[in-house]
């Protein structure tokens, strides 16, 4: 008697001679079903465009299957969707390495930001050790500027600016119109 497979067990899914597994997976493999069912495409049709009996497609479907990439390239064809697209994780649309990438790009420009807007030493301080290690991690986020400063108040320096900027007639007779 073999043993039983614990994967099989958690899923109910049709068991699989031992040699071809190694481990339960931690998440979903694929995303068969929810395509299909997207594409409006009955089990029963998937079926005849792959030649094999409903319950197979009913067993491939279960995201947890482990399937040959023979049978996810026969899957594409049937339903007129790339491969990729029956892969790619719903909930993230970033691989791992992008999604990290940005989140570092995030927190440095927030670190730009604190170095430019702080006076205190000590704060100052932290930001640029934190620059420095997140520049460790990733060397492209040397030249990251600071969040874009939209929506700050205008210093005094600044207003001054506006009395050199010219109006135009347009503006001025509707600017008059609408005085008493």
């Amino acid at each position: 008697m073999t043993a039983m497979n614990p994967c099989v067990v958690a899923t109910g899914a049709v068991p699989i001679p031992p040699a071809s597994v190694s481990t339960c997976p931690a998440r979903p493999l694929h995303r068969l079903g929810e395509v299909r069912h997207q594409e409006r495409i009955a089990s029963r049709r998937v079926a005849q465009l792959l030649g094999v009996s409903i319950q197979e497609v009913e067993r491939q479907e279960n995201p947890s299957a482990d399937l040959r990439l023979s049978d996810l390239y026969r899957w594409e064809k049937a339903l007129g969707v790339p491969a990729a697209e029956l892969l790619r994780d719903p909930d993230n649309d970033l691989s791992p390495p992008v999604r990290l990438r940005a989140q570092l790009l995030r927190v440095m420009k927030t670190v730009r930001s604190v170095q430019e807007e702080t006076r205190q030493p000590c704060i100052r301080r932290l930001a640029q050790m934190l620059a420095e290690q997140l520049v460790e991690i990733m060397p492209e986020l040397k030249e990251t500027a600071a969040w874009p400063a939209i929506g700050h108040q205008r210093k005094r320096r600044d207003l001054g600016q506006a009395f050199y900027r010219r109006l135009s007639a347009a503006f001025l007779d509707d600017w008059n119109d609408g005085e008493p």
